[in-house]
């Protein structure tokens, strides 16, 4: 998920299962969080001084401290504080210097390391350059494949993501730019399962992949297709199936499927063209993963909609949005889920993060915090 980093968290989780959730508590003293990024089973913190924290599940080597035992509390990953993107996916995470070169760790088994074909049975346990290139920018993941965009404004991807956004059914082993369109005006992307959402410089939003043959929109899954003509876009995420976004007036919009109400509209009705989500525009973050959808307001709120078995009316799905605790105030939010299996963190205003790995009948919560020192 996402792009534009954003973040998921539910605070309060731990009242709202009715299920006993393990809970275990941490404290370190850090600079303010910059950036959370939300894997399938972990997460990372990107702090101010440049350094990068991981906590959570770590199987395919995803946190990136040289082992694969899972960690309650966060582990620094390396010594470098030089760290000014990340992101993080399927048992994979990335990272971007401040001279520009893209490095990640984790599982490779499809080759969504994007390092070499030969390496594609080893997991990375430790940070990999990727590439040779000192120009990324940003860099999104989907379902095992990767898009990434330079300061050239290109797009490049790599992994298993060929059949769905490329011109030919392969998967490249490292970043191969993708065809299409111009290929040299974009500012920033998202990725959902099976597509991308990427917006030019101009300030139009296009979409790419699977998402386009489920719209039956023309030119198809491995050709750019112009959401519509507006160019006052500030931000957006991608789902399984659907987009959703925010323009600079503060208005919500969303298209794509809507099966269980991911889009927040009121239906389950699929839109093909963005739909106006709730009337008020006081919206600043939204995240979206799988079926369901998560964004903050102006005012520190955060509300959801779509599949939400997790949350405490245990309902199957909500078709508008539905407030968490209004008593809290959040800073960012972001999130991640595979099949049943949801992974949340969420920084406070005051600093503080907090991170919830949930699913059926395995509800469990793992409490953090990064505290601000005001530096």
């Amino acid at each position: 998920m996402p792009a534009i980093v954003i973040m998921k968290y539910l605070s309060f989780f731990i009242l709202l299962l009715n299920n006993t959730i393990a809970l275990s508590q941490n404290l370190i003293t850090s600079p303010e969080v910059k950036q959370l990024a939300a894997g399938t089973n972990h997460n990372m913190a990107l702090l101010i001084d440049g350094t990068i924290w991981a906590w959570g599940k770590n199987s395919s080597g995803q946190l990136g401290d040289s082992t694969t035992a899972d960690k309650n509390n966060p582990v620094q990953i390396g010594k470098d504080s030089t760290w000014s993107f990340i992101a993080a996916a399927n048992y994979i995470s990335y990272g971007i210097k401040s001279d520009g070169s893209l490095w990640g760790w984790g599982t490779n088994k499809v080759g969504q390391l994007g390092i070499s074909r030969a390496n594609l049975k080893y997991d990375y346990r430790v940070p990999v350059q990727i590439d040779t290139a000192t120009n990324w920018l940003m860099v999104s993941s989907g379902i095992n494949f990767t898009i990434g965009l330079k300061k050239d404004g290109t797009l490049w991807g790599w992994g298993n993501m060929l059949y769905n956004l490329q011109d030919v059914e392969s998967s490249p082993y490292k970043p191969v730019k993708l065809t299409g369109d111009d290929n040299s005006n974009w500012a920033t992307i998202a990725a959902g399962d099976d597509f991308i959402i990427a917006q030019k410089k101009d300030g139009t939003i296009w979409t790419r992949g699977i998402i386009n043959d489920l719209l039956r929109n023309y030119g198809g899954k491995n050709m750019f297709y112009k959401v519509n003509n507006d160019t006052d876009w500030a931000s957006f995420d991608a789902g399984k199936q659907h987009a959703i976004a925010i323009k600079k007036d503060g208005s919500l919009w969303g298209w794509g499927k809507n099966e269980v109400g991911q889009l927040g509209n009121g239906s389950n009705s699929n839109a093909k063209n963005p739909v106006k989500i709730i009337r008020v525009n006081d919206w600043q973050i939204v995240t979206a993963a799988g079926n369901y959808t998560i964004a903050l307001k102006k005012d520190g709120t955060v509300w959801y909609w779509g599949e939400t078995f997790f949350m405490k009316d245990k309902a199957r799905y909500n078709t508008s949005p539905k407030p968490f605790d209004v008593t809290v105030k959040y800073k960012c939010i972001a999130a991640a889920k595979e099949r049943l299996l949801l992974t949340l963190a969420l920084e406070k205003m005051q600093g503080v993060v907090e991170s919830y790995e949930l699913g059926y009948g395995d509800e469990k919560a793992i409490k953090l915090f990064i505290k601000s020192t005001g530096k």
